[in-house]
């Protein structure tokens, strides 16, 4: 099975005290381990209905809210290269306890104190060392739609601001020619939001949605937004289209219900992405290209400086 590439699904379950819920499998690519609840995804099932069976019938748990997380690569013991979707599972009815031959222990532990007698598989392992995940739970519990909005405001509030203390002969033309001017970072991140929102919406009004990457179509709903349509360069048309865009993003989400941060559709590979997530990493991109905006301005006043002697 060297090198075979399997499906599987795996159970984020963190208790009040932040410690999460471990496995030991009894048989299986990781028959002796110990993960985080796992099962194999087959043909008939999708990832969702996967992680469902294993949360009822290897938990015995009444499955509550849950939502995609991340992808990773977990390796069996015959090298099987096992593409696991990690669902955070927001909220469960009942105590988890082994059910099944499936595993054959279970446990609550500390993510960063695991036990030394827990032989934890080694990407799971890594994975929790990296992800933070005592505070994944309490991240999406405490943000709401409002929330959302708010950090987005803020977010393009900050790159507008560091924008604005660019000096203006130098916002349309770049120092360096390898690096992009003021404008082009203010118009990619405003496109960068247009291009995740619109794809957004699609996951809520698109039976069995598939993200698509950047396209003509996209390019062409983002150029009709501008003001001046002829040049991408005009400061005026960059500034109307990242209100416009603003508006649009935060009028959609003002009229939907809490529960749309939960829904997700599947990205160009097939793999599930959450509208939360996705929101999260429009705000993400706006704090890069503040940085971006923040080193050009520092590198406009070193070069001014020079100039003065």
């Amino acid at each position: 099975m060297t090198g075979q590439q399997i499906l599987g699904s795996m159970a984020l379950l963190v208790r009040e005290d932040q410690k999460v819920l471990l496995v030991k499998h009894e048989r299986g690519p990781f028959a002796g381990e110990w993960t985080m609840p796992l099962i194999l995804v087959p043909n008939a099932l999708t990832a969702e209905e996967s992680l469902e069976k294993l949360l009822t019938d290897s938990l015995s748990i009444t499955p509550g809210p849950y939502e995609f997380y991340d992808t990773i690569y977990v390796t069996g013991h015959a090298n099987e290269r096992v593409v696991v979707n990690i669902f955070t599972c927001i909220d469960w009815v009942g105590e988890p306890r082994v059910v099944s031959d499936v595993y054959v222990d279970a446990g609550w532990s500390s993510p960063n104190a695991i036990p030394d007698n827990i032989i934890l598989n080694h990407s799971v392992q890594r994975w929790l060392s990296e992800a933070g995940v005592s505070d994944i739970n309490q991240q999406v519990r405490s943000l709401s739609k409002d929330d959302i909005c708010v950090q987005l405001t803020e977010s393009r509030g900050n790159l507008l601001a560091a924008f604005d203390q660019i000096p203006a002969r130098y916002r349309l033309d770049s120092l360096n020619l390898k690096k992009m001017s003021a404008l082009e970072i203010l118009a990619l991140a405003t496109e960068f939001e247009d291009y995740f929102v619109c794809s957004i919406m699609k996951i809520n009004t698109e039976v069995n949605f598939n993200w698509e990457p950047f396209n003509v179509q996209q390019w062409r709903r983002t150029r009709e937004l501008l003001i001046d349509t002829e040049s991408r360069d005009t400061e005026s048309s960059v500034r109307e289209l990242l209100s416009t865009v603003a508006i649009s993003t935060d009028s959609w989400i003002d009229v939907q219900d809490e529960q749309v941060l939960l829904s997700w559709g599947n990205d160009a590979s097939n793999l599930p992405i959450s509208v939360f997530d996705q929101l999260m990493k429009v705000i993400r991109n706006y704090e890069i290209s503040l940085d971006q905006l923040t080193e050009l301005g520092s590198e406009i006043k070193i070069a001014e400086r020079a100039l003065l002697g």
